[in-house]
């Protein structure tokens, strides 16, 4: 379950161009992904985070501003690892923080202990109000004996009704005690736990293999097979000795009794490719594409080609791969304008006595330079072949046997 959507933008000349929204929890390979695209190239380039929507309602209004997005997002991996009870506890402790606090914003150091601390709630299931808590802390003995002793009294004596002795005995313990009322029952904290401590936690739990498969038994979307036990397997270090290993602790005897989906994958626009994909093989031998691709200097250039050239298929997309040397990719630009200031700086050699951007409407005049040039915009920056040729579109819809068909320019 996702928990929150964020929007990171670099302040400077870079705008929405270069933004890049992320749900969250996200694993590593899609927090680059999202750095990349929002061109944050290193530590020392100074961004920011703006949360467009929280799912969860209780934690709606709570998170103040800045937001250290690695704590935002430990904060949803924990969250979207509860199980439903838990869950609900979680909620009410953020309802009694913010009636303790007068409704001011939580710490996400302080968000992400309350997930640490669910075992040391106190719980009284199914009770919904004052009433109801009142007459259970009474008839099990959870009052103090001069509490209980003086509510027996009323109890008996008294001359209000047994529901308004039983309502007041619950409020007073309720408010002493900062508990709240909600879909579990009646929850209060003992205590939180200090588990986690800003900068001593290690936030991604990630694999440097380039893809990583979850295996099981028959197929993730046939109900009529027990998919609950997986195996994780990092490719493109497949072999059959690991692929048998793997069979045997499923219980299967072939290839033909598993199912598989992308669990991760060091570009994340290709997971549906890979989930689609019928070839566990195809699977391997694209994550070897992947591997020998680190010894070019920019991550971002393949996941710029394919989000032009839209290969159709796995096969293609390990294709496209073997071509990476064929292509460049400007990172440093936030669309046609920027590129149409570089083509101005062209014209003038060097001249900066001449300057003619604020004569001219720059955007229009990079997107015509841009298809003069052959230049794609991508979420990554200006991508082009280095010989100045044409970026070919992959078509699925026509015959296979074409090959390629020209797109967009």
């Amino acid at each position: 379950m996702r928990e929150f959507e964020i929007e990171i933008s670099r302040p400077g000349t870079f705008g929405a161009l270069t933004s890049a929204t992320l749900e969250l929890p996200a694993t590593w390979a899609e927090y680059n992904d999202a750095m990349q695209k929002a061109r944050i190239t290193d530590d020392r380039v100074i961004y920011e985070v703006e949360i467009c929507d929280i799912k969860r309602r209780s934690l709606q209004g709570r998170i103040g501003a800045p937001v250290h997005l690695p704590e935002l997002n430990l904060l949803a991996q924990r969250l979207a690892e509860l199980p439903q009870h838990q869950s609900s506890i979680f909620d009410a402790m953020v309802s009694i923080e913010a009636q303790k606090n007068h409704n001011d914003k939580i710490p996400l150091p302080r968000l992400i202990n309350f997930t640490h601390s669910l075992d040391s709630c106190h719980v009284a299931p199914g009770m919904r109000n004052d009433v109801s808590l009142g007459r259970w802390l009474f008839e099990n003995d959870m009052l103090p004996q001069e509490v209980h002793d003086f509510a027996a009294a009323r109890i008996f004596w008294g001359s209000e009704t047994e529901d308004e002795r039983f309502g007041l005995i619950g409020a007073r313990h309720r408010q002493r005690e900062n508990g709240v009322f909600s879909s579990v029952g009646y929850v209060e904290v003992e205590a939180i736990q200090e588990v986690y401590t800003p900068g001593n936690t290690v936030y991604f739990h990630r694999s440097d293999a380039p893809v990583v498969l979850s295996v099981s038994k028959g197929f993730f979307n046939d109900p009529s097979y027990d998919n609950e036990q997986s195996i994780s397997i990092d490719l493109p270090l497949l072999t059959d000795k690991r692929m048998n290993e793997v069979l045997e602790a499923l219980g299967a005897a072939s290839l033909d009794e598993i199912g598989y989906h992308c669990a991760d994958c060091q570009i994340p626009a290709a997971k549906d490719l890979i989930d689609d994909a019928e070839d566990i093989g195809a699977v391997n031998r694209f994550a070897k594409a992947l591997a020998d691709m680190e010894q070019y200097t920019h991550p971002a250039l393949y996941k710029a080609m394919l989000e032009v050239v839209k290969p159709p298929d796995l096969e293609a997309a390990t294709t496209l791969a073997g071509e990476i040397q064929d292509y460049t990719l400007i990172t440093e630009t936030s669309g046609p304008e920027d590129y149409a200031k570089e083509y101005l700086s062209r014209l003038r050699g060097g001249n900066d006595s001449i300057d003619l951007s604020e004569m001219i409407n720059l955007y229009a005049l990079g997107e015509k330079v841009m298809k003069l040039e052959n230049a794609e915009w991508t979420s990554y920056g200006i991508l082009k072949r280095k010989d100045g040729g044409p970026i070919w579109t992959m078509d699925s819809t026509v015959d296979p046997t074409a090959g390629m068909e020209m797109g967009g320019l």
